[in-house]
């Protein structure tokens, strides 16, 4: 069968406390220990310093070149990640537990250590450190996953109805590092006053599972005082009352792929030559006035369509660039000339329409029209 060999570093400076630490690990149960003793803090950080790396390092408070918490410090600072168990004298009972609450694993008193207790004590120190470390990889890993998305994550819990939300809220929003948000109230207090009653809708809605996802975008109020949009994720979790207990997910900008959308939405209902809008967004909103006009008499409107005369001979004559050049000055011109609220579109070639909207008369369209004239 195979033994498992467990290097041990024993920072001793008594000689008989040492020798027992020795005689209590010889070979049990499935474990082979090979102490390395030394009497001083300095050895042992030259032990360290050459690269050595023990299993574990047994480690006395009361040391000729250290006192209290410093011998800790030290040897934990020259050896990240291996696991510590302080030995000490009853009187010292409170610095050695002070010394676990600074990271190491575990402290025996040595008057009451016996053999079976010490190998136990130490087993379960490396067990301890392998889960922290593999925590800590795993912590690592996620940082580093959080990060590469660039996304904002929160997190609320019911009980103490406090949220968190990582740093990257705060990049997001334009906030100072030093401003803390800890409420979920503090998120919807930013959503745009268009959008804040889906989004509540949706965090309010009873869940139908105990492990419910939702998705949603809305606009956040930048500190600069403008809106980006983002994107929220979460999952809402409940227990077997079906009460929620907790929130959380992730908060993604998409001000950049909005910023495309609404690219590609302006050049699907504008004219990509005058810039004016083209015949289907002109047909959308005449559609609109007449819905209007169905639901209430009084809102008038009027259509007017016209073309360029001998433009023909323009294009024929001086060539196409020149008529593309004659059509974007024609646009500005209409632009300088229809009222506010009008729709001003170029239906195709050199056609375009006006939509005339809120007339009293027929007197309001002809005044437009000269104005066109």
């Amino acid at each position: 069968m195979n033994v498992e060999s467990i290097d041990v570093l024993l920072v001793e400076d008594n000689p008989q406390e040492a020798e027992i630490v020795r005689l209590y690990l010889a070979k049990r149960y499935s474990h082979q220990y090979s102490v390395h003793h030394v009497r001083s803090i300095g050895a042992a950080l030259t032990e360290l310093d050459t690269g050595r790396r023990p299993s574990v390092i047994l480690l006395d408070l009361h040391l000729p070149d250290t006192k209290g918490l410093d011998g800790y410090r030290h040897v934990s600072g020259a050896a990240p990640g291996v696991p510590v168990i302080i030995l000490t004298n009853c009187n010292e009972e409170r610095t050695a537990a002070s010394a676990v609450r600074a990271g190491a694993q575990d402290y025996l008193i040595k008057r009451e250590v016996n053999a079976a207790l010490l190998h136990r004590a130490i087993l379960y120190a490396m067990e301890r450190q392998r889960a922290e470390q593999a925590l800590l990889k795993v912590k690592e890993r996620y940082a580093l996953a959080v990060a590469g998305a660039n996304d904002c994550i929160w997190d609320w819990e019911a009980a103490s109805d406090s949220a968190y939300f990582s740093p990257r809220w705060n990049e997001l929003l334009g906030l100072p590092e030093t401003v803390a948000i800890d409420r979920l109230q503090d998120w919807f207090d930013r959503v745009h006053p268009e959008d804040i009653a889906e989004l509540r809708r949706i965090v309010s809605a009873k869940p139908s599972t105990e492990r419910q996802h939702f998705e949603h975008e809305h606009r956040l109020r930048h500190e600069s005082g403008d809106y980006i949009w983002v994107y929220a994720r979460g999952v809402i979790l409940t227990n077997a009352a079906g009460k929620k207990v907790r929130m959380a997910g992730s908060i993604s900008s998409i001000a950049k792929r909005k910023e495309t959308e609404n690219q590609l939405i302006h050049r699907a209902l504008h004219d990509a030559l005058t810039g004016l809008p083209n015949r289907v967004l002109f047909i959308d909103r005449l559609q609109q006035a007449l819905r209007r006009f169905k639901r209430n008499n009084q809102l008038r409107f009027a259509v007017l369509y016209f073309d360029l005369d001998r433009f023909k001979f323009v294009n024929d004559s001086l060539g196409h660039s020149a008529g593309d050049s004659l059509l974007v000055s024609i646009a500005r011109r209409l632009i300088s000339v229809i009222r506010p609220g009008d729709t001003i579109a170029r239906m195709g070639g050199d056609e375009f329409a006006v939509l005339v909207s809120d007339i009293a008369d027929e007197s309001d369209t002809a005044q437009v029209a000269e104005r066109i004239h």
